[in-house]
């Protein structure tokens, strides 16, 4: 996965989550994010980072964001690990 696809799931989920208020107030409680950094904060790294991050933090969230964006829930952590230039663990 190249970096602009990556940002475009994170902005797309940015955008999910502003959709469906009733994961915002737990996405700003855990990531410790206010309103105003949606819209100051949607570009950087370090922000999309946390927000595929709270996705990654139920099954739930990331299987209904992933219906939406109609891509496979891998997809989430594969971006995530892109735009923090992490390198992916792989368990097999």
């Amino acid at each position: 996965m190249d970096r602009k696809t990556a940002q475009g799931y994170a902005i797309d989920a940015l955008i999910w989550l502003t959709e469906n208020k009733q994961y915002l107030d737990d996405f700003f409680i855990l990531s410790g994010a206010k309103i105003d950094d949606l819209r100051t904060r949607s570009k950087e790294t370090d922000f999309l980072c946390s927000v595929l991050d709270f996705f990654m933090t139920s099954d739930n969230l990331v299987v209904s964001l992933c219906k939406n964006l109609n891509i496979a829930p891998e997809q989430v952590q594969i971006a995530r690990s892109v735009l923090s230039e992490e390198n992916l663990c792989h368990w097999t």
